[in-house]
């Protein structure tokens, strides 16, 4: 059971993160959806652009988002690592056809940005439409080679954030500045987090593990499951400490 109050606090909490590094409304002109909008992490980006009067176009399908990227050239991205990858092995995929376009792309793709990575990416930077300012990718994993790809392809700040349906979407991001990889940053402004022992596992907090809990106003009041008798019960998931 999520409630409005539940994605406002999410929303609420991205943007408060967005904003002290100084990103605000300006950056988040134009956004293309193309999940479904019942996933948890589309909901509170469409949220989001609402709270900051951001336009919104619907693609139809995700076979469909190059083009309609094109078209709507946002000035934010919200994405999965899937899109990411697609494009960067289709990327790789031509780049390895020609021992000069793999030394090409290894000197573009050091530390920093450089005139070489924009001429050697202008193309990938096309096809977010050429206006993407910034980045957010979440509800899976990224390798640290497809992040660093894409931070340097397109020269943007790329924030990853880690959540789940029962707080919402919202948990963990990086701050827009964090150029580092293999991690999930830390909570968003608008929850507390922190481990607990697994009793009966070697899970223990004094090794950096153990059972992540979220506390704040992100957080469900239960889960609706649907017996024989067909009467909703609530489960309570142990979210809270």
């Amino acid at each position: 059971m999520l409630s409005h109050e539940n994605l406002l606090a999410t929303a609420k909490g991205h943007m408060i993160r967005l904003d002290q590094a100084n990103i605000k409304t300006p950056i988040t002109d134009r956004h293309c959806s193309f999940l479904p909008m019942a996933h948890i992490y589309e909901r509170f980006i469409l949220l989001q652009c609402l709270l900051r009067g951001t336009q919104i176009v619907f693609c139809p399908a995700p076979e469909k988002l190059a083009n309609y990227l094109s078209i709507v050239k946002p000035t934010q991205a919200s994405v999965v690592p899937r899109v990411l990858n697609k494009v960067y092995d289709a990327v790789m995929t031509e780049v390895n056809k020609s021992k000069f376009k793999q030394f090409l792309v290894q000197q573009a793709l050091r530390e920093q940005p450089s005139f070489l990575s924009h001429m050697a990416f202008r193309k990938v930077k096309h096809l977010f439409g050429d206006q993407v300012k910034v980045m957010i990718t979440g509800s899976a994993p990224i390798t640290p080679d497809v992040m660093h790809f894409f931070r340097i392809a397109l020269d943007i700040p790329i924030m990853e954030g880690y959540g789940q349906t029962e707080s919402a979407g919202a948990g963990t991001s990086t701050h827009p500045i964090d150029m580092s990889y293999g991690t999930i940053g830390s909570p968003v402004p608008t929850v507390e987090m922190k481990l607990v022992d697994v009793p009966g596992t070697n899970y223990r907090t004094e090794n950096n593990q153990g059972e992540v809990c979220i506390r704040g106003p992100t957080v469900f009041k239960g889960k609706l499951s649907l017996i024989s008798n067909d009467v909703l019960v609530c489960v309570f998931h142990r979210i809270l400490w």
